[in-house]
């Protein structure tokens, strides 16, 4: 699935506080809404990526990812990419 959004704007997230207190994350006594639980589920679960694994014999890994900036470490080897295109497949070389 890819998010049909680029990123959230909070104009508040306390009800107290809140100028549309139904859109608030937490209400008066702070326990959360659903629209927070929403929000993680998305965010925390269905988009966020943390994979880990074995390169096949020829050093190969493949993964499903979004957009974003990404940190890949292979062994003691470290770098930080920025996938911004909409390539269904790329590449990147350690």
């Amino acid at each position: 699935m890819i998010p049909a959004c680029t990123g959230f704007v909070f104009w508040g997230f306390w009800e107290g506080a809140h100028w549309r207190p139904d859109s608030a994350l937490f209400r008066k006594d702070w326990s959360e809404k659903r629209n927070l639980a929403a929000y993680r589920d998305l965010v925390f679960k269905e988009w966020w990526i943390d994979e880990t694994g074995k390169t096949k014999e020829y050093g190969e890994f493949a993964l499903r990812a979004f957009k974003g900036t990404y940190r890949s470490t292979v062994g003691a080897r470290e770098r930080t990419v920025e996938i911004e295109t909409d390539k269904k497949i790329v590449e990147i070389e350690m």
